[in-house]
């Protein structure tokens, strides 16, 4: 192969995100989510909705910016990979600010925001809460570890580690990593480990609503 030069250059690219609206008429909080690998922003609202009591949340549903086609032949979409993975978590992050910008002026929203993040969207729901403009209320991880590099946490302010029983992606020993280094940590801290897999669950989503509960 010849020899060649590889340069990266900044382009632009349209994102999308789903959006309820909370039903109280005063001004409310705002749950951002995160999707997981191959899924959608309707995969992850859909998980949302299941919360007891989200009706006093606006609740927003993310989706990435890389689609592909899954295995079934269907358009899933992902974070980022390993390649050029500094300059795509920027983007990223970028890309979150800009929601939550345009969120606020179309919006009754007040000063709580809290990022939940499913499988691989939990490493976008801590480096949204960590390195983004917005300071978070809170953290939500379903099924998905903290990112290696984020050993300061603290910025977190509240986090919800869960788990179900039989995930075969999130591991026990991840799991208990995680929830170690929060422990470590300065912040109030909750754990959920559910009878179940690698997704949503009527025990987990019950843990969620009393874990949101706190700021209404």
């Amino acid at each position: 192969m010849s020899n060649f030069e590889s340069f990266n250059i900044p382009t632009k690219v349209h994102g999308s995100f789903l959006i309820q609206e909370s039903k109280n008429k005063r001004p409310s909080p705002l749950l951002i989510g995160f999707h997981g690998y191959g899924e959608t922003a309707e995969d992850q609202l859909l998980l949302l909705q299941n919360i007891p009591r989200i009706e006093n949340w606006t609740v927003c549903s993310v989706q990435a910016l890389h689609p592909f086609y899954n295995t079934r032949a269907k358009i899933g979409y992902c974070w980022m990979t390993s390649q050029n993975r500094e300059l795509h978590i920027q983007e990223n992050v970028n890309y979150v600010n800009t929601v939550v910008s345009e969120i606020k002026k179309s919006y009754r929203i007040n000063d709580t925001i809290v990022f939940h993040g499913f499988s691989q969207g939990t490493s976008m729901a801590c480096r949204a809460a960590l390195l983004g403009k917005f300071k978070p209320s809170g953290v939500i991880l379903l099924g998905g570890d903290i990112p290696p590099e984020m050993e300061q946490i603290d910025k977190m302010n509240r986090i919800l580690l869960a788990r179900g029983k039989k995930d075969k992606f999130y591991s026990s020993i991840r799991w208990k990593n995680d929830v170690a280094l929060v422990k470590k940590s300065n912040i109030e801290s909750c754990v959920c480990e559910f009878n179940g897999g690698h997704g949503g669950h009527e025990d987990y989503y019950n843990t969620v609503g009393d874990f949101l509960e706190h700021y209404i």
